[in-house]
C-alpha cells in the first residue's frame, strides 16, 4: 500500500494546479486523494521498501552465484588436466 504522504503530497501538487478544487473544501481533496490511491492501486506497484528487500534477495543471490561459479570452475580446472592424460594414454 502506498504511503499516505506521498497520497497528501500528490493531492497537494493536484490541488495547486487546479486552484479551483481548493474553493469547493476538503471534501474534493478527500475524493482526489481517492482517486489516485485506487489509479495508483491498479498499477500494482510497490512500496520502497518491498522493492529494497528483493534488491537485497538479488545482491545475495548474484554473490553466491558468483561463489558457485567460482567453485565449478576450480573443479573443471581440475578434471582438465585428468581427462587429458587419459585421452594420450
Amino acid at each position: 500500500m502506498l504511503n499516505k504522504q506521498i497520497l497528501d503530497d500528490i493531492a497537494e501538487q493536484i490541488g495547486r494546479r487546479l486552484p479551483q478544487l481548493n474553493a469547493l473544501g476538503q471534501d474534493v481533496s478527500d475524493n482526489v486523494k481517492g482517486l489516485v490511491q485506487q489509479s495508483l492501486g491498479k498499477l500494482d506497484l510497490v512500496t520502497r521498501e518491498e522493492f529494497d528487500v528483493h534488491v537485497r534477495a538479488l545482491q545475495r543471490a548474484e554473490d553466491k552465484i558468483a561463489e558457485l561459479e567460482a567453485i565449478v570452475n576450480e573443479l573443471e580446472s581440475r578434471l582438465t588436466p585428468s581427462a587429458n592424460a587419459t585421452q594420450s594414454a
